[in-house]
């Protein structure tokens, strides 16, 4: 979008707990493909009448018994697939134990029900283990490690195909209600410490590994790795600070370019420009919420305040 670095980590905060929307763990996928359209509608329509509910778990509040029975709890019950029926049921009768009140533990039900929404969908599905840049979707080992060095714990890096982004990135997209303008490069799963990336970011990634950085200086194919090297170390950056917001996340996530650049095969020269265009042209473009006054040099987020650099 305008050349923004666009990334995203999914993550809702339910009762004082990290709850990824994808994350879901030692669960495996039984959906058996990506949802199909008419299952996408059922999606939305559950996205909008869960939200409230996620909102009243994370404040403590009442959940009234008549969002379990309303119009739009009767739409997200006539599922439209076996797969999704047994979803629907089941978070159905989570509503109705949330909203009785003496239930104790009333919110394992709703999360066992989110549980089950994960199951089907794409971004949960079994992939091979494959180095290097190949067309299909696959456990990347080399970049996973070099997540774990940034992220300071251990983190799975999966690389999609163009048609495994496409269901990945509209399933999420539907699931967290964004505007269609927004289209997500990557995603953090932090519970499940697993990083999703779409074929855009690895390809240049997998690139500079086998062959170093484009030649030349502040080209378009050296902005593109820059870009690359900033989403890969943005979703490492949630891992890291799970509970850190966009802002804080993509502040630090600049501070580690150079160092994210020398792992993917770049020289110092290089390191330093893509920091440079990070902060002077990647950065002013994110939007604002990725965005904080307090990047900058001695600011509250610089990690290494007085050495003289920034970032």
């Amino acid at each position: 979008m305008k050349g923004a670095i666009l990334t995203a980590a999914i993550t809702i905060l339910v009762a004082g707990t990290v709850f990824g929307v994808t994350a879901w763990k030692n669960r495996s996928h039984v959906g058996g493909g990506p949802l199909a359209n008419v299952e996408l509608r059922w999606l939305r329509e559950y996205a909008a009448w869960s939200a409230p509910i996620d909102r009243a778990i994370q404040r403590g509040t009442r959940i009234s018994s008549l969002r379990c029975r309303d119009e739009a709890a009767r739409r997200v019950g006539d599922a439209p697939s076996k797969r999704l029926t047994r979803v629907a049921r089941l978070v159905l009768t989570a509503c109705r134990i949330l909203a009785a009140e003496a239930v104790p533990d009333r919110t394992q039900s709703w999360f066992t029900a989110r549980q089950a929404l994960g199951d089907v969908l794409t971004m949960n599905l079994p992939l091979p283990t494959r180095l290097g840049q190949t067309d299909v979707s696959r456990i990347d080992p080399r970049l996973s490690r070099f997540a774990t060095l940034i992220a300071d714990r251990s983190t799975q890096v999966r690389c999609w195909s163009v048609d495994g982004w496409l269901h990945v990135a509209t399933e999420w997209r539907v699931l967290t209600s964004h505007v269609p303008e927004f289209w997500p490069l990557g995603i953090a799963d932090k519970v499940r410490g697993r990083t999703d990336l779409a074929p855009e970011v690895c390809a240049p990634l997998e690139t500079s590994l086998a062959q170093g950085p484009p030649p030349g200086s502040t080209n378009n194919e050296r902005y593109v790795l820059t870009e690359a090297l900033m989403i890969f170390a943005h979703e490492a950056e949630h891992h890291r600070n799970p509970q850190a917001a966009e802002a804080v996340v993509e502040c630090y996530a600049i501070q580690d370019i150079r160092r994210v650049a020398i792992l993917f095969n770049g020289t110092k020269t290089f390191a330093n420009e893509a920091a440079l265009l990070a902060r002077d042209v990647a950065y002013p473009r994110q939007y604002a919420s990725y965005r904080t006054r307090a990047c900058r040099a001695g600011g509250p987020l610089d990690r290494t305040p007085g050495d003289g650099r920034w970032p």
